[in-house]
């Protein structure tokens, strides 16, 4: 599917892309879901997409928390939660990574981050649809 929207040049490829992603955190691999994801957000930043863009940046998370990166974890999270309230985004892929986050998290020691992730996991803490 992907050589295909990149042969029409179509910006489904993006989303394409981005499942693919979310496919692969669900299996936990994290390293291609983390590549993958890491290629997709600069390429959305540049096009200002930024609905794509919010869920990328959370997939992100669930990657950053497998590796212990906790730092930049924080820093991609004060993203993703700033174009989360933007777009009012919501899906259920978002739901499933910050809760992955978030029991990474925990598992590492960081309660406090996992408690955090957790709270904007939960199904109305943004309204709009996806």
């Amino acid at each position: 599917a992907i050589s295909l929207y990149e042969a029409v040049d179509s910006d489904q490829v993006h989303r394409v892309r981005r499942e693919l992603a979310f496919l692969k955190i669900e299996t936990e691999d994290f390293a291609t879901a983390h590549a993958h994801l890491e290629s997709l957000v600069e390429i959305l930043e540049r096009q200002g997409d930024f609905g794509q863009l919010s869920m990328a940046m959370v997939g992100l998370l669930p990657c950053l928390a497998y590796e212990q990166s906790w730092g930049r974890l924080q820093a991609r999270l004060a993203q993703a939660r700033d174009l989360l309230e933007m777009t009012g985004r919501r899906h259920p892929d978002i739901v499933m990574a910050l809760s992955r986050a978030a029991e990474l998290a925990e598992q590492g020691g960081q309660r406090e981050l996992s408690q955090e992730l957790h709270r904007l996991a939960k199904p109305h803490s943004f309204v709009h649809g996806a």
